[in-house]
């Protein structure tokens, strides 16, 4: 009976594991949600600093979303820290390779003049 239920040990561990990344997948999706919706909560109200710190937590979270370092980047310009905006964009080019942060890279590297002055666009 003792091997019986030695055997059966290794198996359980194994079907208990296989369960729970299921559920952590399904969790860390719901995650990631519940910060990029709080951090667009915090740039709709001008909370700058909220905002990158949630969009920092939804990128650890899952970084293959590019949402949210496009979200980053404007809490980054708001702040007026383009240096941050451009990581960002740079960080998340590297980990999706979408073509939408290349686009807002590609306009950070290119400042726009405004009455002698060089502006950033969002």
């Amino acid at each position: 009976m003792m091997k019986r239920m030695l055997s059966l040990a290794p198996c359980c561990v194994l079907a208990l594991s296989l369960c729970g990344c299921g559920q952590n997948g399904g969790s860390s999706a719901a995650a990631w949600q519940e910060q990029y919706d709080l951090g667009v909560k915090y740039l709709e109200n001008g909370s700058y600093n909220e905002a990158v710190l949630a969009f920092t937590a939804a990128i650890d979270i899952d970084p293959k979303q590019p949402d949210a370092y496009l979200k980053l980047v404007e809490a980054y310009i708001g702040l007026d820290d383009p240096d941050s905006a451009r990581k960002a964009l740079e960080d998340g080019l590297a980990a999706t390779g979408d073509e939408r942060l290349q686009e807002k890279l590609d306009g950070l590297n290119m400042p726009k003049e405004a009455d002698g002055m060089l502006v950033l666009t969002r």
